[in-house]
């Protein structure tokens, strides 16, 4: 029995058995008049509701990875879908996460910490010696010469000043010792004091010159 006097129109369909024109059930939709079923939808799109006329894209942030879908789904943790209409989500590159489900992009990591691997949920500090003063590092920078990072997740690296020199065994900078001195920032050690010369505090950025009789 089909429905011959009666248009069955979009998001319908006859399936010549029924006495009225049913609607398209969720997972389904019909753009024409006068079919005799609806159509799935594809990947990428659903139908959580019945009757639809075309299927709708997945969200930015969501996927659909199977045919006649009736839900979308939230990207995992370390994934995102920055467009719509995914079948699947995009790993977070390295320098960048994402600490929650259904996010539409990844957070750079911020500066002073680093994330080397695809996919991650959390950046970690950079560690002690090392820094980083852009968004996004994948791996910290090793502090230069005559700079030090004491701590964890620095932004950049300390020079050291004068009287000091750059530890880079305890990353700090220490005051030279007694009978040495730093007349520069940012020396990696500390020069001796020349022959009638001495200094007998540490920390100190000049020799005071010895007086007649002494040496």
């Amino acid at each position: 029995y089909s429905l011959s006097y009666e248009t069955c129109h979009e998001g319908t369909y006859d399936d010549a058995v029924s006495t009225a024109c049913l609607a398209c059930p969720v997972g389904k939709f019909n753009d024409a008049d006068n079919q005799e079923a609806c159509r799935p939808c594809v990947k990428g799109t659903f139908a959580a509701t019945e009757g639809m006329v075309d299927c709708q894209p997945a969200d930015k942030g969501r996927f659909v990875n199977e045919t006649q879908s009736t839900v979308q789904y939230k990207c995992p943790l370390g994934h995102f879908a920055g467009h719509t209409g995914m079948l699947a989500c995009d790993e977070c590159r390295a320098g960048s996460v994402a600490p929650k489900e259904g996010q539409s992009k990844c957070t750079l990591c911020a500066t002073g910490k680093f994330q080397l691997l695809q996919a991650e949920l959390t950046c970690g500090d950079c560690g002690v010696g090392k820094y980083a003063n852009t968004l996004g590092t994948k791996e910290c920078a090793t502090c230069p010469t005559g700079r030090t990072a004491s701590g964890t997740g620095s932004v950049n690296c300390l020079q050291c000043g004068f009287g000091k020199f750059a530890d880079v065994a305890n990353n700090k900078c220490t005051d030279c010792d007694a009978g040495k001195f730093a007349q520069n920032k940012g020396q990696v050690a500390c020069d001796n004091c020349l022959a009638g010369w001495s200094q007998p505090a540490t920390g100190e950025g000049r020799c005071v010159q010895c007086t007649t009789g002494k040496f």
